[in-house]
């Protein structure tokens, strides 16, 4: 029997699961990307170490979500402890880090993960064409590329992006075509992403780029533990990433929102309180420092 043929567009993780899992007994399988590697995105992701799940109870996870009523059957279907037995089962190996993020092995560099997973999906027999764009639709309703006279494709599958990082081939240029097929699609909204603060040049000449970790940050009850970055335009992090859809719904009525900053979250209020009035030094800089163990860019906040 004639195996049909799935084309997927896109070579970002969604693309690539998909190619890695789909049963190339059954159909033929091809992948396009139009820039001339797969997982672009993916290692630039790596830069910040490569967060590849949360660890903690399913209904926990699922909240890190949203839509969370869109993604919860789906995760239940595949939940993290399968994408990390999954991962395992390439010889990836993972440890838990703060927060209960979970990232691969120091001797796994995010290349020596993606290659993994293309070498899965090249030894499962699925064709990986690269410089090979979608433009959209010929006007008997093929598919149109650049570089790729594709003749014929039963199913299609899209996995195309958003459009975060223009450099690595995620901008958004999809939508238009979409759009003009008279498939509805929301304007791109940032998901993860940094907020600005107006710090003051003496500030920042002084700490840009320094981190502020172990910290916990607060916006409508919700609190988010890890790490921020001090930027020239203002905040990044994990921390803040975890608040972000939350800050962008704040900044849609107001022009600037308070977020609250616990440089200490593994202590009440009372055990800070008590080390300030226990402390032989008379020096507030002192005491934060060798009292509360703050370092300088912490010190300059408070």
């Amino acid at each position: 029997m004639q195996k049909k043929h799935i084309t997927i567009i896109g070579g970002g993780p969604a693309a690539l699961m998909l190619a890695a899992e789909l049963d190339t007994e059954k159909y033929e399988v091809t992948l396009c990307e139009k820039k001339k590697t797969v997982g672009r995105k993916f290692l630039v992701a790596g830069e910040g170490g490569l967060n590849l799940t949360y660890h903690a109870p399913l209904e926990e996870l699922i909240q890190q979500y949203f839509p969370g009523a869109f993604m919860d059957p789906i995760i239940r279907r595949f939940t993290n402890e399968d994408w990390i037995s999954w991962l395992h089962a390439l010889g990836i190996t993972t440890f838990s880090g703060s927060s209960n993020r979970v990232f691969p092995e120091k001797e796994w560099k995010p290349i020596d993960v993606l290659n993994a997973i293309v070498t899965r999906i090249r030894k499962r027999g699925v064709h990986i064409r690269t410089d090979t764009q979608w433009l959209g639709w010929k006007e008997q309703g093929q598919l149109l590329f650049e570089g790729w006279e594709e003749t014929e494709t039963d199913i299609v599958v899209f996995a195309l992006g958003g459009a975060s990082w223009k450099v690595t081939g995620t901008d958004g240029g999809w939508r238009k075509e979409f759009l003009e097929r008279g498939i509805d699609v929301r304007p791109f909204q940032a998901a993860n992403c940094g907020f600005a603060v107006a710090w003051t040049q003496e500030f920042l000449s002084a700490h840009e780029g320094k981190p502020l970790k172990n910290i916990a940050l607060r916006y409508r009850g919700q609190v988010a533990k890890g790490e921020l970055v001090i930027s020239k335009l203002g905040l990044e992090g994990n921390a803040i990433y975890a608040l972000s859809r939350l800050l962008q719904e704040g900044l849609q009525s107001e022009s600037q929102v308070v977020i609250h900053l616990d440089l200490k979250p593994t202590m009440s209020h009372e055990q800070v309180q008590q080390k300030l009035r226990n402390s032989l030094l008379t020096k507030v800089t002192d005491i934060l420092k060798k009292d509360l163990n703050l370092d300088s860019t912490a010190i300059a906040i408070v």
